[in-house]
């Protein structure tokens, strides 16, 4: 996708506010320009934005702004100074974001096969910052250094962890987690 096109970007800026809420790794609620939070928040490991995760986040965006509407049925969305009419409130992005969040370690869990297990650990006990190769493998009580290797190559063909330093030997890498897999205090 492509949300530098000033087509796109009317589009957007028509129906959404130019700021968002944005969660920092310690829980702090920050405002946050629109297109800086999609350049940012979904990206998986070849920092490259798929339209599946951004329509799903849509989706779940969308639930949260019929639901405070249904709520609320005499508030007006009008038009703004700059012609927009900013539908989406910035409480509908912070819930659609955590719901995409869920479904994205859902997703990965319903898909690791024999790893399942793993996946599990590693959402429960996952770091948000990096993490060494000896690290998860205390973490995981990873006995096999082929499986483990095997399921580290798993999760980063699958989005959910960069590898900082792919050209070390495979007991010396550390990885970490992309945004959307992160964990914030809300």
């Amino acid at each position: 996708m492509n949300f530098t096109d000033g087509t796109n970007k009317e589009i957007i800026q028509s129906v959404f506010p130019d700021c968002v809420n944005h969660v920092t790794l310690e829980g702090k609620v920050e405002a946050m320009p629109i297109f800086d939070y999609f350049a940012t928040h979904f990206s998986l490991h070849v920092a490259v934005l798929t339209p599946r995760v951004m329509i799903n986040f849509l989706e779940h965006c969308l639930s949260h702004t019929k639901e405070y509407y249904h709520k609320n049925p005499n508030e007006r969305v009008m038009r703004n100074y700059r012609k927009q009419f900013p539908l989406f409130k910035r409480d509908a992005f912070s819930l659609g974001y955590k719901d995409l969040q869920n479904d994205m370690w859902e997703t990965i869990i319903k898909h690791s096969g024999d790893w399942t297990r793993w996946v599990t650990i590693l959402k429960k006990k996952k770091s948000n910052h990096v993490m060494s190769y000896k690290q998860i493998r205390k973490m995981l009580n990873a006995e096999n250094d082929t499986e483990l290797q095997q399921f580290l190559s798993f999760l980063r063909h699958n989005g959910v962890l960069n590898c900082e330093n792919a050209e070390q030997p495979p007991d010396h890498r550390n990885y970490s987690l992309p945004i959307l897999f992160k964990e914030v205090a809300l």
